[in-house]
Order: structure tokens, then C-alpha cells, then sequence
């Protein structure tokens, strides 16, 4: 016969790990380089102040150039980027380039400038074009044809800091050689090569048993310790992670512990134990993700509250196959079908028994102080089937002893 000490119903789980969607072989996240081109482009033109020139077929225009007619042009060129597209994740790097031609007719060294500039509109032009708000690059050109190369990392990383969805930057001769005739060039539409990272996203933090997180107001009851867990997600392919889960008094924050779990995006799980602290006492809990290259936000804090005291109510145990009536019933190795009921005590969410091997075993209610069945196989004349109440913190209440009669 087993008798019962008062234990979490989870202990065999001290620590599982990431259990949800782990994949053989998930390695950690390595950044992902995109190649982005413009979503919209444009240029302007001196001698044409009020006319729109907005995504033209070929390559874009700057500085001043003489036509067949002898007629002078002198333009400027801007292109957008989308940052929306790179929401969620983080950035290491962004590289422009584009391939420069001079025109036919050049003869003299001009300076070239990129300028971030402010949106660009549907219809920009001469005379109603982008402000331009910050110099970003400047280069001295000959007459010959160039591959520019050149970072934006430090240009698109403020522009996400600022929450800029899109940026847009100006390409022209800068000002003093803009009107030098064969001073113009052709610039293939600038592509940036940029290389991110999907962050991980931790939510959904909750009690194991039932999902919950607990507020300050109202903390969930736990004792001892409580298996929680989250749901960590990442965009990028499957990836190794490691989910820190942090616990402290909320009354001493400097306690705070820390352990990890390691294992592919999924559902993550840990047991957070408590030691010694003292019943009523209140526990902050939180957690979060690392991709081997980002680390996420920590989660919602969810709350415990740390309760001691077990159930006052016992099972009140029947089964119709085995009888407490003097008879023997059945015959050992047959199953029968045991009702247990919690009286109505709503303090009752669960009850833990032996099963015919001697094994602990829990089965939970549906509604709290309800009832609920289990099979249990009698292996002797006269067993006694041990059950006892389990309350939300997992406490165990005494056992009770359902005595009966088996054939044999």
C-alpha cells in the first residue's frame, strides 16, 4: 500500500524543454541577405519645372546633358525604399549599388552626391520635389563608367529607429558642376543588398495546467514550483533556440532567478522552483527567446502566489463494478470503472491515485468541485484504491482508502 506525500503533480517534468515542433537538426539563425529595389522612382528636370517623370523605363538621369536638338536637360533622380517588408526583424547590414555611365559628351570631373530626402510624392517635379535632409555619400567622378558600392546600414537603421516605413534617396550632381554641360549621367535603378535576421517572438505565457498567466491583482496559486511555458515563434526556417524563463518576488526583484531551455521554435516549458519562500508570497515570472543571433522581447510577466495549504475536502469514491457492499466483485486483472467526486468543493480542481502498478497518476476536472472516472484493475483479493484532492497550487489533499471485494 503507497502512502501519499503531498507533491506537485508535475515533478516528473522538471524539465522538458522546447517539446512542440522540434525539428531534427534546427540549427542556429544565420542572417538573411535580401537584394530590395526601388518600389517607386522619379526624376525631375530643370527645363521642365512643373512635369512629373515618375517611374520611367531605363536608367535614371542626373546632372546636364545636351540633346541631339542642342536642347540643355538638367535633372535629378530619387528612389524609394519599403521598410515595411523588414518589420519583426533585425538589421546588419544594407549595401547600395548601381552602375554610373557618363554621358557621350563629358569632359570634366564633377562631384556626385546622395541625399536622403523626404517622401516622395505621386507627382514630384523640379519645383515641388523631395526636401533633401541629410547628405549621406559623396563622390568625385571622371569620365569614365563606375559600379558604385556603397553602406546604408547607418541611413536605414535611423529610419527604423524613427519608425519610417519607407526612405527615399536623391541621386544628383552637386550643385556648383550640376549646370557644367557634360556633367550628366545614367545611373542603372540602385538595388541594396541587405542582411537580416527574423527576432523571435515569445507570447501566449501561462500556468501549463490550464494556460493562464495570472495578474498582480489576482495571481494564480502555486506551491513549491509550477511547470509554465510560452510559445516562441521565428519567421526564419526552423531554428535552434534557447528560452531564458526568469522568475522573482515581486516584493524583492533583486532575487531574481534565471534558467534556460534549449530546442527548436515551438512551445517551451520549464519547472520555476521556489524553494523556501513563504506562503502568500507573490512571484513575478517572464521569458524569452535567442536565435543564436537575436534575442527577443521578454514576454508579458505573469503572476503566482505562493499557497501551502492543501484541500480540506477528500474524494468521495464509488464504483457499480466494485461495490463496498461485503460481496466480492469482478476478479483481479478486470478494469472497473471508479467515480471520483469532489463534493462540490470548487477548491478541488484534480485528483492524483495509484493506478494497479503502484504508479501516480492525476486526472483533472472539468469544471472545479466536479467529478470525473477513472479505470483502476484490482491485482489482489482485497486492494485499496488511494485517492486524494488536488487544489489549483497543486497541493494534495489527505488520502482516502476506497476498500473493497474481488473475486479470486
Amino acid at each position: 500500500m503507497h502512502r501519499i506525500r503531498r507533491a506537485l503533480p508535475y515533478v516528473a517534468a522538471l524539465s522538458i524543454g522546447l517539446a512542440t515542433a522540434v525539428v531534427a537538426g534546427a540549427q542556429p539563425a544565420s542572417a538573411v541577405q535580401t537584394m530590395i529595389t526601388p518600389a517607386t522612382w522619379a526624376y525631375t528636370e530643370a527645363q521642365q519645372p512643373r512635369t512629373a517623370f515618375v517611374n520611367p523605363a531605363g536608367d535614371l538621369p542626373i546632372g546636364t546633358t545636351t540633346d541631339a536638338g542642342g536642347v540643355t536637360h538638367t535633372r535629378r533622380s530619387y528612389f524609394t525604399y519599403d521598410l515595411t517588408r523588414f518589420k519583426g526583424n533585425s538589421l546588419s547590414n544594407a549595401d547600395l549599388s548601381a552602375l554610373i555611365t557618363p554621358d557621350a559628351a563629358c569632359t570634366t570631373s564633377v562631384q556626385l552626391e546622395l541625399w536622403r530626402t523626404g517622401k516622395l510624392n505621386q507627382t514630384p517635379t523640379w519645383r515641388n520635389a523631395p526636401t533633401e535632409l541629410e547628405l549621406v555619400r559623396q563622390w568625385p567622378r571622371g569620365c569614365d563608367g563606375w559600379f558604385v558600392d556603397t553602406s546604408l546600414t547607418d541611413v536605414v537603421t535611423a529610419a527604423r529607429a524613427r519608425g519610417d516605413r519607407t526612405l527615399t534617396f536623391e541621386l544628383r550632381v552637386a550643385q556648383a558642376d550640376e549646370a557644367v554641360a557634360g556633367s550628366g549621367f545614367l545611373i542603372t535603378k540602385p538595388e541594396t543588398l541587405v542582411t537580416h535576421n527574423a527576432i523571435p517572438v515569445v507570447r501566449n505565457p501561462g500556468l501549463e495546467r490550464d494556460g493562464r498567466c495570472g495578474t498582480l491583482e489576482r495571481p494564480r496559486p502555486a506551491n513549491r514550483g509550477a511547470q509554465v511555458g510560452v510559445t516562441v515563434t521565428d519567421a526564419d526556417p526552423p531554428t535552434a533556440m534557447v528560452v531564458t524563463f526568469a522568475w522573482w518576488p515581486v516584493a524583492a526583484p533583486d532575487q531574481r532567478h534565471e534558467t534556460r531551455e534549449g530546442g527548436a521554435q515551438g512551445y517551451a516549458r520549464t519547472y520555476l522552483m521556489f524553494g523556501d519562500l513563504a506562503e502568500g508570497t507573490v512571484v513575478a515570472w517572464a521569458a524569452r527567446a535567442y536565435d543564436g543571433t537575436d534575442t527577443s522581447a521578454w514576454s508579458k510577466t505573469c503572476y503566482l502566489v505562493i499557497d501551502l495549504t492543501p484541500p480540506t475536502t477528500t474524494a468521495l469514491i464509488s464504483s457499480t463494478d466494485y461495490p463496498q457492499d461485503g460481496e466480492p466483485h469482478g476478479g483481479m486483472g478486470e478494469p472497473g470503472t471508479f467515480t471520483l467526486d469532489a463534493r462540490g468543493d470548487r477548491d478541488v480542481i484534480g485528483f492524483m491515485y495509484f493506478n494497479s502498478s503502484g504508479d501516480r497518476r492525476w486526472v483533472y476536472l472539468d469544471q472545479p468541485g466536479g467529478t470525473t472516472t477513472v479505470t483502476y484493475v484490482p491485482q489482489d483479493p482485497t486492494p485499496a484504491f488511494e485517492v486524494a484532492t488536488i487544489d489549483l497550487a497543486g497541493n494534495e489533499g489527505v488520502s482516502t482508502f476506497y476498500e473493497f471485494l474481488v473475486n479470486f
